[in-house]
């Protein structure tokens, strides 16, 4: 027999879908200063070596990012991935508070070094670079307790703050991703430019 709350994350799920094909608000997240507009950048990077021991041996020298990303006041995520179909293909995402905190973090004396070793030795053969300025955020989760749906945008200067907070029906905890010893996750949250604005709330319930 089927219980009567079995499908309601599904239910929810697909009336939050339908809501993201109408163009559900969206948030943009642009600091006003003055008559400059700093939006939050990206910088996404596929990654090939040349072996694999010169991949071990970047791995020990990409480590220590860590501790220097957190010292930048412009930097919010940084997460390293390797493709399940292809295990040579790495790829890197970045979040930053806008293109200047970006190049804050290239002229990082030990952001140079480790590029000194990787290009010039040849351990790095490709890195194809793809940089972007965000348009929107939204977050959308059903809780797997209790069906309760929600869509909604949300700051990106506040993200890893966001993914804390449990379900505000039953308090469930969603799994949130930790940072990693070998910088293959790092993250951190800064205070939010004076102007950055997000569109109201919208929660639906399964």
């Amino acid at each position: 027999m089927v219980s009567a709350g079995v499908g309601k994350p599904i239910s929810a799920a697909c009336n939050l879908h339908v809501k993201w094909l109408q163009g559900a608000a969206e948030i943009s997240i642009e600091a006003r200063i003055g008559r400059m507009i700093m939006a939050i950048y990206q910088s996404m990077q596929r990654v090939r070596f040349r072996t694999a021991s010169d991949y071990e041996q970047f791995k020990l020298v990409f480590a220590g990012v860590r501790h220097h990303l957190k010292t930048l006041p412009g930097f919010l995520h940084l997460t390293w991935w390797t493709h399940p179909d292809d295990p040579t293909w790495h790829n890197e995402v970045s979040f930053w508070t806008g293109f200047e905190a970006l190049k804050d973090w290239h002229m990082n004396t030990y952001h140079k070094h480790a590029k000194q070793w990787a290009v010039p030795t040849g351990a790095i053969i490709e890195d194809i670079i793809v940089n972007f300025e965000l348009k929107s955020t939204r977050l959308i989760r059903v809780c797997p307790c209790c069906g309760h749906a929600e869509d909604q945008p949300y700051d990106l200067h506040q993200e890893q703050a966001r993914l804390a907070q449990p379900c505000p029906q039953c308090g469930f905890h969603f799994p949130v991703m930790q940072e990693t010893p070998d910088s293959f996750a790092v993250f951190k949250d800064v205070t939010p430019p004076a102007g950055v604005v997000a569109s109201a709330r919208q929660t639906v319930d399964a």
